[in-house]
């Protein structure tokens, strides 16, 4: 999730949502790394804005040998607070369900705002 691709639609640079497994996944390989060593990880929302750098072909192809054509650009790069999962979601959400894949989705939907975020702060959706 994350990766940026202009939308068809808005002809806008957008973000991927995450996809709440591989979220759930990262978190809970850092849980175990934590029961096993007493250390904890950290995750911080990142964004890149590098569209105009390399940008994608416009549709999604498997195949090799694209088409890709490097240019001199600026960048933009932001790094957001770390992720607090005892507090990312509101209490009231997270209070709504028991559903443990309904709470996974609320969890990557969070991130991902978290993402997005710092891709405004940078001007990625002005690319």
């Amino acid at each position: 999730g994350g990766r940026d691709r202009r939308s068809t639609t808005t002809g806008k640079v957008e973000i991927a949502p995450f996809d709440p497994d591989a979220v759930e996944m990262m978190r809970f390989t850092a849980m175990k790394a934590k029961s096993g060593s007493g250390k904890d990880t950290h995750f911080y929302p990142m964004s890149l804005a590098t569209y105009p750098l390399l940008p994608p072909p416009e549709t999604v192809d498997k195949d090799l040998g694209e088409r890709r054509v490097v240019k001199f650009t600026p960048l933009g790069l932001a790094i957001g607070k770390e992720i607090d999962w005892d507090h990312l979601l509101d209490a009231s959400v997270a209070a709504s369900t028991t559903d443990k894949n309904e709470l996974r989705g609320l969890r990557a939907k969070a991130i991902t705002k978290q993402v997005e975020d710092e891709y405004r702060k940078i001007g990625g959706y002005d690319q």
